[in-house]
């Protein structure tokens, strides 16, 4: 500003500006040397800092800058009086370092002091980021952080403040809890090894360092998006692997496998070292475990595999590692998804290729039935089509609800995708299981490029869906008014049939429009009508004219002068459903104060609290409950059977569908199809509402009329990423996936598990107290007819000597964790766990083969968690549950195991293929 200040003309301010580069460099070189000529203790503060800040990978505050100064490398205590006064480091630095007034953030004066810093790096710093990396790490090993946290823990302090606590003693923990391995590997190997095995190989200081970490990063989004981050108090059981790994120090990987440590250590979430290597893309690391002899296909408690994020990620050189030495490129993770199925939706196609050239199947298909060109033509990644169509994918791939790659590709508006599909000969009409075609599903999202596509293309826009909706319903009743016009403009002849059509529910497109409160496309279509049909099909009334113009004084002026307030339109609806449908408070509650029928029935039965609770306005549904008093009905039905929280799911408003609940509506009220609210929600794709009505109470299992569930329904409308939320759906898939092949294969499902597991104390129950176990889950799941005959069955083993059912119910053991996650009386995980109890012996005998069997099958897919036991036939039920679904993996986990429970050495092989097939 100064050089700016001192020039007297325009020529001469640019003149400044285009020098001052070269002035600042002057200027910097000139402060250096007045640093040089300070004190020794002076200088050495002022490099020092230089340094710090110059090659800090974040924001740094003055308090953790202090503290890294203060820090003598290899120390184990703190010194304190070592600390220096922040104006003091400063004034060393002669004004080459600022601190900001509100954050305490330390910075360089200027940006381009940091090239200059850097262009310099040889000479003023030559080992700046070995000296970073074992000063954090004498830091994070410091006995003051130990014996702190320890007092804290004894007086009883939570652990949130536990943490801030740490933090706000020893300040820079933080910063070297998340970034001492980024400095490391810019480190001279040969000078961190001692300080790295230190801390690495000591459990406690780790799990110190991770907690920390989570107090520090949340002032750091920009390292949330590049690293993986665990939530802050569930991230137990890491090892110094784990860590070497997650930032891709290859050669202390190397030194702590020869110290002995588990190449295959879990933590809790089941991830191990290889696991974070392939996350965030560490080759080196990464060749080192396998090397030494990694599990190439460890999963995690969700099911994935080193390869699902090698994919995931694009990181090509670690799937090519992996696929080496051996990782299964068509293995299955959640959905029953293969790498080829990632790959086609992050549209990797490098990724992708090399997948195929390991022989990758292009036909293999997930739970719902897609093949990798329904991802790729979901997401409009061409060249990945044009890939997968070339290696003989077929254009016309159905999944289990009848959706082509075409429907994907019209639903979510990728145009160029579905001119791709049709140059490939796809069945423009073909129409899904609720009888709709592509250009249904493209009308009802907008996309007006891909209609334009397909009616290009001779797509039918009068054929229509099983609820007798043709496209200009779907288009009407989004409010997409130029989709209407455009489909009425497609085909003259055919408009007068367009705007006459009638759904099931006796809707015209006008009257789809009207419902879903877009009077604009509503406006539109009358006219239409009034063209085609005659002048009094699309007339209204003043106080329906005013209503729609949002005018609140002619409103009053028109009911003043006599308007009649409960007068039906030719759509058969009020005033009142229509200031609802607009979501217009004030007009409302003039229409109510006139004595406007709260309990108006249309012609589809729609009452104004319906209408409200479409709108997703918390306040006007409000307003309509405080009419109760005068007759309005939470319960009431339309003709379609649906009440207001079945509107309300369809919303997507949290607050409306909550003020619902809390007033009285039925959760498990059931529509005309058998949909309760939480399929509406579903379907409509509302995660939020979704988990709102299943905190309530809401049944997660119930089906429809035509047995889909609550994840099917969603499915259906294309709202993927909702059927893939594992937090709302794992505890529930096995279930809803097998459910109805349990009892024809019951009974001899326990034959064979007595036969495969002989009848010990020590881990599975007597013969006779086998149909009991199954009993016990069976009313967890509710199934009454296969209650009963296990009653039966349990009678009829204790009259052959075997426990009474008195008996075996009294010792309460091994109830399957699931039953107590489903049982309607259990609300809580923790409750869940109460009902699994031990095997009656905890002894090492048994423990090894059940935590196998748990670890290796149960956990991953989210049945329970990782440290329980289960016993042996309980894992049998559920694989029989799951076996469609991980019926490969479950075989080679059962057929190659190694462990042998002692005791029973005489225990025969497992025929783990047969049992499944049976």
């Amino acid at each position: 500003m100064q050089v700016i200040i001192e020039a007297l003309t325009k020529s001469e301010i640019r003149k400044s500006l285009k020098n001052l580069s070269a002035n600042l460099s002057q200027a910097f070189e000139a402060t250096l040397r007045r640093i040089d000529n300070e004190p020794r203790n002076r200088q050495r503060v002022a490099l020092q800092s230089l340094m710090w800040i110059s090659h800090a990978r974040s924001p740094f505050r003055i308090n953790e800058l202090r503290h890294a100064l203060a820090t003598q490398i290899g120390d184990t205590e703190l010194d304190r009086d070592n600390l220096l006064q922040p104006r003091f480091i400063i004034e060393c630095c002669s004004g080459l370092v600022v601190i900001d007034d509100e954050s305490s953030i330390v910075r360089l004066v200027h940006h381009t002091l940091q090239d200059f810093l850097h262009a310099r790096q040889q000479n003023m710093f030559p080992d700046a980021e070995t000296q970073i990396t074992n000063t954090c790490l004498t830091y994070l090993c410091l006995q003051e952080a130990d014996s702190s946290q320890l007092a804290r823990e004894v007086d009883g302090l939570a652990d949130g403040h536990r943490e801030g606590q740490s933090l706000h003693e020893l300040p820079f923990l933080g910063y070297a809890s998340a970034h001492w391995g980024d400095h490391a590997k810019q480190a001279a190997p040969n000078e961190i090894d001692v300080l790295a095995l230190k801390f690495l190989t000591n459990p406690s200081k780790i799990e110190r360092a991770e907690q920390n970490k989570f107090q520090y990063l949340p002032m750091q989004p920009d390292l949330l998006l590049h690293r993986r981050i665990r939530p802050r108090h569930d991230c137990g059981n890491l090892t110094g692997l784990h860590v070497a790994a997650r930032f891709g120090l290859a050669k202390l990987l190397d030194l702590l496998l020869t110290e002995g440590l588990d190449t295959d250590a879990i933590d809790s979430h089941r991830n191990t070292a290889l696991h974070e290597a392939a996350w965030n893309g560490h080759v080196e690391a990464a060749q080192v475990l396998l090397l030494r002899g990694a599990e190439v296909e460890p999963i995690t408690s969700e099911g994935a595999t080193p390869l699902n994020f090698a994919v995931s990620f694009a990181h090509k050189d670690i799937l090519l590692e992996l696929l080496k030495y051996g990782a299964d490129p068509n293995e299955r993770f959640g959905d029953y998804w293969t790498p080829l199925h990632l790959a086609a939706d992050k549209g990797h196609i490098e990724i992708l290729k090399i997948l195929l050239r390991y022989k990758a199947s292009i036909h293999s298909v997930s739970a719902r039935g897609l093949v990798a060109l329904h991802r790729a033509a979901g997401r409009g990644h061409l060249e990945i089509m044009k890939l997968l169509l070339k290696e003989g994918s077929s254009v016309d791939d159905i999944t289990w609800d009848e959706w082509t790659p075409l429907h994907g590709a019209s639903s979510s508006g990728q145009h160029e995708a579905v001119r791709l599909l049709l140059e490939h000969g796809a069945a423009i009409d073909h129409q899904s299981f609720d009888g709709r075609n592509p250009l249904h599903r493209a009308c009802r999202g907008g996309h007006y490029l891909t209609v334009s596509v397909l009616l290009e293309r001779g797509a039918n826009h009068l054929v229509p869906d099983s609820g007798g909706n043709i496209s200009l319903h779907r288009a009407a009743k989004g409010g997409h008014k130029k989709i209407c016009r455009l489909l009425l403009d497609h085909d003259p002849s055919s408009q007068s049939a367009q705007v006459s059509a009638r759904s099931v529910c006796g809707r015209t497109p006008r009257g789809e429009a009207s419902y879903s409160g877009h009077w604009k496309t509503a406006a539109l279509l009358k006219e239409e009508e009034i063209l085609h049909n005659g002048p009094g099909s699309g007339c209204r009334s003043d106080l329906e004219i005013a209503i729609a113009n949002d005018d609140l004084g002619r409103v009053k002026e028109l009911l003043k002068h006599g308007a009649e307030v409960n007068e039906w339109n030719t759509d058969s609806i009020t005033p009142l459903h229509q200031a609802l449908l607009l979501g217009n408070e004030a007009i409302a509650e003039v229409l109510l104060q006139n004595k406007a029928n709260i309990n108006a029935r249309t012609a589809d039965g729609w009452r104004p609290l319906h209408c409200a609770a479409k709108k997703g306005n918390e306040s006007i549904v409000r307003l309509c409950l405080n009419h109760l008093d005068h007759g309005a009905d939470i319960v009431a039905r339309t003709t379609d059977g649906q009440t207001a929280l079945h509107k309300a799911g369809k919303s997507g408003s949290v607050p409306t569908t909550k003020l619902l609940i809390e007033r009285g509506a039925d959760l498990e009220a059931r529509d005309n199809w058998g949909w309760r609210p939480l399929h509406t929600a579903s379907a409509a794709g509302f995660k939020d509402i979704v988990e709102l009505l299943i905190a309530e109470g809401a049944d997660l299992e119930a089906r429809d009329k035509d047995g889909r569930t609550v994840q099917a329904c969603a499915a259906g409308s294309g709202h993927h990423a909702l059927v893939e939320n594992r937090d709302i759906f794992s505890a529930y898939q096995i279930i809803q996936a097998s459910r109805s092949q349990f009892q024809s294969s019951l009974q001899q499902l326990t034959d064979d598990v007595v036969k495969t597991f002989p009848s010990t104390d020590d881990y599975v129950p007597a013969d006779a107290a086998l149909p009991l176990q199954f009993q016990h889950v069976c009313r967890g799941l509710g199934n009454l007819d296969v209650d009963g005959l296990l009653k039966k069955a349990a009678a009829s083993a204790a009259l052959q000597g075997g426990p009474s059912v008195a008996e075996e119910a009294r010792s309460a053991p091994l109830v399957l964790s699931m039953v107590g996650l489903i049982n309607k009386e259990t609300q809580n995980r923790s409750t869940a766990w109460k009902l699994s109890a031990r095997p009656r012996d905890s002894t090492n005998r048994t423990l090894k083969f059940h935590r196998l069997i748990t670890e290796s099958i149960v956990s991953p897919f989210g049945f329970m968690g990782a440290n329980r036991v289960t016993p042996p036939w309980q894992t049998t039920l559920v694989v029989t549950y799951n076996a469609m679904r991980y019926k490969d993996r479950v075989i080679s986990t059962l057929e190659n195991s190694s462990y042998v429970v002692k005791r029973s050495a005489q225990m025969p092989k497992i025929d783990a293929r047969g049992l499944i097939e049976k």
